[in-house]
């Protein structure tokens, strides 16, 4: 029997930023600068910042090079989590049987089929929400007397976490006829929680957008 162990932890970051600046009616030819304009609109920048934080464990087992299973667990938080939003938590267990190379199964084998696998997996991925969607926002305008006021931006959301999905896959590949022909067969079945959804707030709270929440739920199967 081979048992192999793995973890580590991981880390990273994606930015992006943005400027902008345009402009119109040059009063010459031969002009291409913005500052040669003589209509000039009003200059924008963007800052955006993601961070992730993972901790993971893995364990395979090899039993006799016909039988294989590996068990591993994930943990992770992401900074676009709402601030009541916890640790998220994604298993995964499979397992790999080499019929054809087990001397009780290869009695039982059709001798038409040179090579047969079995295969089990079950397991948990996610999708984090979009950057600053967790997060109560206000957008600077103009007001009376030429003054700088805030108007309500994003509901935001303290609670909103990442969608899950956990999944089952199972199947079996067959070598037929000296392994001129291969047989390859996979269901599949799916199940997204806590998808997010944009949800409609009442006007009365005095934010027009929606807000993103975990209220969804998909179904795959194949």
């Amino acid at each position: 029997m081979a048992i192999k162990t793995s973890f580590g932890i991981q880390y990273y970051t994606n930015q992006g930023t943005s400027v902008s600046a345009s402009g119109t009616h040059f009063p010459t030819p031969g002009l291409s600068t913005i500052t040669a304009t003589g209509t000039k609109g009003s200059p924008t920048s963007g800052y955006s910042a993601n961070n992730t934080l993972g901790f993971y464990g893995q364990e395979d087992l090899a039993l006799s090079e016909r039988l294989f299973v590996a068990g591993a667990l994930r943990i992770d938080n992401n900074s676009a989590f709402g601030s009541q939003a916890s640790w998220v938590q994604y298993p995964k267990l499979s397992l790999s049987w080499v019929a054809s190379e087990d001397p009780w199964a290869r009695g039982i084998i059709p001798k038409v089929v040179e090579d047969l696998r079995f295969r089990l997996a079950y397991g948990g991925s996610g999708q984090q929400p979009g950057t600053n969607t967790a997060l109560r926002t206000f957008s600077p305008v103009a007001g009376p007397g030429s003054a700088t006021v805030l108007t309500p931006g994003s509901f935001g959301n303290v609670d909103l976490k990442p969608e899950r999905v956990m999944g089952l896959e199972l199947g079996f590949e067959a070598g037929l006829f000296d392994n001129r022909v291969g047989l390859d067969a996979t269901y599949f079945r799916a199940r997204t929680m806590d998808a997010l959804i944009p949800v409609r707030r009442p006007p009365s709270e005095g934010f027009l957008s929606t807000q993103l929440e975990n209220v969804g739920e998909i179904l795959n199967t194949g």
